[in-house]
């Protein structure tokens, strides 16, 4: 738990012996964060969703990189090399092969809860940090979906479009 929020994890854990099975609810927002500090090679990632305001004559009201406080590193060299070394291993021979991007490098995770109530993939490259959901409002079963279908798929395609003028790192 502790962990989970250095990663950036900001929703309430339930600390039980299960914990590292999943047992407690996060949000998307949460898994997106928390994959990338994998992806920024241990520091943790502050999530944003706009990076600056500007007026109509391109002055700028607000700018996100000035407000950036000081990376936090949280998880050191190695383990974050085993964890991609890992995580890349899901696409390219794994359950999340259908979230393979030809060109570029990616890692990632499938998952799938009891009673297949909801479905996601989460991933990264060198650039971004995304994850994908797929369930029910009212917590009833999906017709069988996992992670590594149309979640993985969904995160494919969606990493395609934010990659076309991105220059891969």
């Amino acid at each position: 738990a502790d962990m989970a929020k250095r990663l950036g994890i900001e929703t309430p854990l339930r600390v039980t012996r299960a914990l590292p099975l999943g047992p407690s609810e996060v949000t998307v927002m949460d898994m997106a964060t928390g994959y990338s500090a994998f992806a920024n090679g241990g520091y943790r990632a502050r999530p944003h969703a706009v990076l600056n305001v500007r007026t109509s004559s391109g002055e700028v009201l607000y700018d996100n990189l000035s407000e950036a406080q000081k990376p936090e590193r949280v998880l050191d060299e190695k383990t974050v090399l085993g964890m991609v070394e890992m995580l890349n291993n899901v696409i390219v021979a794994g359950t999340g092969r259908r979230a393979q991007l030809p060109g570029i490098n990616a890692a990632g995770k499938t998952g799938t809860t009891q009673a297949y109530r909801d479905a996601w993939f989460v991933g990264f490259t060198g650039n971004y940090s995304t994850a994908i959901w797929f369930g029910n409002d009212n917590f009833t079963s999906t017709r069988r979906l996992t992670g590594g279908r149309l979640p993985a798929e969904t995160w494919q395609k969606y990493m395609q479009a934010a990659h076309l003028y991105a220059e891969i790192k």
